[in-house]
């Protein structure tokens, strides 16, 4: 039996666009990236046929864990399109691996990748060598993060748990100069951690508290920042040894 031929693509492009939940707390929405390719689109005389966006969903995530990626790669095996725009390598992905592994899915398709940042396209060998040198810069610098946040972790645990500062949310220090459980303190981190189950973003979870009246362990109202620097510290309120701390916090979850 003869093979189906594979159709001609149509001579216009499809964006891709995505967002973490994180990011959107923070302000990063999709607009902002759909306005910057459709810029860059009609400033190149670029028609644009589709727009793909996954909307809270991990640039460390695989393609099978993207809803619109995968829709795109089905599209592009059909025809609908010969181009991909992106806003930018960190709207692919944020590890090196995972984007290298993407891009090559999304080349064996026959598309010409544009990105609007980093301003390459890798249909040349220059594109191509652009390509792998920011992907590895955009790895390295989210190692950096990484080791960053956790000295800092580090730090606050020794301070507060070590050297006599705020306690975490959630617990008490008695005349013995031991740490229990703060049952009121412990509610709020469980409502927390209730809400964050329910697929709550940080920053509704927020709003519930402040609704509700709780205040932060140092008196102030609740933000995204504070709620997701509790939920980072679940392996704390598990009573698991945390940071490098001699300090065993009681259970509260």
């Amino acid at each position: 039996m003869a093979k189906t031929a594979k159709p001609i693509a149509k001579d216009c492009a499809a964006i891709y666009l995505r967002v973490s939940t994180d990011e959107q707390v923070e302000g990063f929405g999709l607009e902002v990236q759909q306005a910057n390719c459709e810029q860059y689109a009609n400033a190149f005389g670029i028609p644009v046929c589709r727009i793909f966006m996954d909307e809270g969903v991990s640039g460390t995530k695989p393609i099978n864990k993207r809803p619109a990626l995968s829709a795109l790669l089905e599209a592009a095996q059909r025809g609908e399109f010969n181009q991909v725009i992106v806003p930018a390598i960190d709207r692919v992905a944020r590890q090196l691996k995972l984007f290298l592994d993407i891009w090559d899915v999304l080349e064996v398709t026959g598309l010409k990748i544009i990105v609007v940042k980093e301003r390459f396209e890798t249909d040349s060998a220059a594109g191509m060598l652009m390509r792998n040198i920011l992907a590895t810069f955009a790895d390295y610098e989210r190692a950096v993060i990484r080791d960053r946040t956790t000295g800092g972790r580090r730090k606050r645990a020794q301070k507060d748990g070590e050297r006599g500062g705020t306690l975490p949310m959630g617990y008490k220090r008695l005349a013995s100069g031991k740490f229990a459980v703060d049952e009121h303190g412990a509610s709020v981190v469980r409502t927390i951690f209730s809400l964050r189950g329910d697929k709550q973003s940080y920053g509704a979870i927020a709003g519930i508290l402040n609704a509700k009246g709780y205040i932060t362990q140092r008196g102030k109202q609740w933000h995204a920042s504070s709620v997701r620097e509790i939920v980072l510290n679940e392996g704390k309120y598990n009573g698991a040894l945390m940071n490098g701390s001699a300090v065993q916090w009681p259970a509260i979850l």
